[in-house]
């Protein structure tokens, strides 16, 4: 896999997952409903978003919840896909629970996640070694950005899967921040740019925006 992680030791111990098993509830522009598919720079924007995690991590799967109606690139086909469990309802946690599950569970043991959100497409290339650097300071690690903390930009120690499958099960619509709350948790600060290394694209119109930064910072590296 990939060779993004800095330090080649840490990035034998991190698996990675990328999250887009949400609705797009708020994405619609009347003709198209997931996000994920929306393109950016000409290509889906989950196709870019898992060829930027992909080399930040040893191993990675995606988190999704229907049938992609687009061919992935060949070396990104293979990666694993995991559903959302049948009886966890719980939103973005529920894609995070997957994802520790798998690590848990991988042939070669890793100790941590790594998640991606398929919405934030402009993460660092050194996104991961960045939160693997504090990763005493908490056991889950999130970015911050402009004043704001993004909650699924984050490392997880894989230990967690047991309790978060048990909170989800006690308390189904449990968001994010509140079972981060439960936890020690640390935060990365990512110093201000010309543009949000975290820009989330939430509605269609957002695309507009997402398009200028990706043709001034990344269609030329691709």
């Amino acid at each position: 896999m990939g060779t993004g992680v800095s330090d080649k030791d840490n990035h034998k111990t991190i698996a990675g997952v990328v999250l887009a098993g949400g609705k797009s509830r708020r994405f619609s522009d009347g003709a198209q409903t997931n996000k994920a598919t929306a393109l950016l720079g000409g290509a889906p924007l989950l196709t870019l978003t898992m060829t930027r995690a992909r080399k930040q991590v040893r191993d990675l799967a995606l988190n999704i919840n229907q049938a992609l109606d687009f061919p992935l690139p060949d070396e990104l086909a293979h990666l694993p896909q995991l559903p959302d469990r049948p009886q966890i309802h719980a939103g973005p946690l529920a894609g995070v629970l997957a994802g520790l599950e798998w690590a848990a569970n991988l042939e070669d043991p890793v100790t941590h996640l790594a998640c991606f959100a398929v919405d934030t497409p402009f993460f660092p290339d050194d996104f991961v070694a960045r939160l693997w650097s504090k990763k005493h300071d908490g056991e889950i690690i999130c970015a911050e950005s402009e004043g704001h903390h993004h909650y699924l930009a984050s490392l997880w120690p894989v230990y967690l899967a047991g309790d978060l499958r048990r909170k989800l099960e006690e308390e189904p619509g449990l968001s994010v921040r509140s079972y981060l709350a439960t936890r020690r948790t640390a935060f990365v600060l990512f110093p201000e740019q010309d543009f949000d290394p975290f820009f989330n694209i939430n509605r269609a119109d957002d695309m507009t925006e997402a398009e200028k930064i990706y043709q001034r910072h990344f269609a030329a590296s691709v």
